[in-house]
């Protein structure tokens, strides 16, 4: 409902949705998938205790989505994308936030 009010409006069409065009976009957004499964791996073996994985990925969702939006805003200002890219990232830090937060109480 959000995403549909934003597109109207911001005047984002779903058919100008962009692919990973530029090179910069594309080899970043790599680098960070290659950087999340070696921080599970790290996660899950070594320091279990200190950060839940669940925490983790939603980390690393909110900072794969900053780099998303900087690239966006960077590369495609245009398009508009970045807008809906930030409206992601601030429902993902709400629900990074709620999850910390029942994780404490449950301690």
């Amino acid at each position: 409902m959000i995403e549909k009010k934003l597109r109207k409006s911001f005047h984002i069409t779903k058919e100008e949705r962009n692919e990973l065009r530029h090179p910069v976009h594309k080899w970043g957004e790599r680098m960070l998938l290659v950087l999340m499964v070696s921080g599970v791996i790290i996660i899950l073996f070594k320091y279990e205790n200190i950060i839940s994985p669940e925490l983790y990925f939603l980390s690393f969702f909110i900072g794969h989505q900053v780099f998303r939006a900087l690239m966006e805003w960077l590369l495609y200002r245009k398009t508009n994308e970045y807008v809906l890219t930030i409206s992601t990232i601030a429902s993902a830090i709400a629900m990074l936030i709620f999850m910390a937060i029942l994780e404490q109480l449950s301690i």
